[in-house]
């Protein structure tokens, strides 16, 4: 095991002519090194950490994703809760069909309403024509 003083040189090349450096300059520049790496890494991971989003809490909740419209039912109820204590949403309701040839064959009421913070609301979704089957279920998507 060898000692270094604090007056210990550290030769950085085999050449002879080449300057020695002072050990205590040599191991601040690898420990100047080593931290502006760790620093490096700190900022890398408080970057990524702050980009990761905060658990979200939905203010409205639709009643479910799928509407299911019996063989003998006209219409169906899709509830709409606002679940924030303070926040009132304005919302507009539509039908659209993913085929933009086809008309749907619905219409939802009410078209436009107010939900106030607590309250829950209760769209109708009714046929607007009998094009669905009476025999079956037909399966929509919301």
């Amino acid at each position: 095991m060898s000692v270094f003083t604090s007056d210990a040189t550290l030769r950085v090349s085999q050449n002879s002519s080449a300057p020695a450096l002072p050990l205590s300059r040599t191991l601040l520049k690898v420990l100047s090194a080593g931290t502006s790496l760790l620093f490096g890494c700190l900022i890398a991971t408080i970057a990524t950490l702050s980009l990761m989003s905060a658990p979200a809490h939905a203010g409205l909740t639709v009643g479910g994703t799928r509407v299911v419209f019996f063989g003998n039912k006209k219409e169906v109820p899709l509830t709409v809760t606002n679940s924030q204590n303070s926040s009132v949403y304005l919302i507009r309701s539509w039908v659209e069909s993913t085929d933009k040839a086809v008309k749907a064959p619905f219409i939802i009421t009410p078209p436009l309403f107010r939900i106030d913070p607590g309250q829950e609301n209760a769209l109708r979704i009714a046929q607007s024509s009998n094009t669905l089957p009476q025999d079956k279920e037909s399966l929509f998507w919301v």
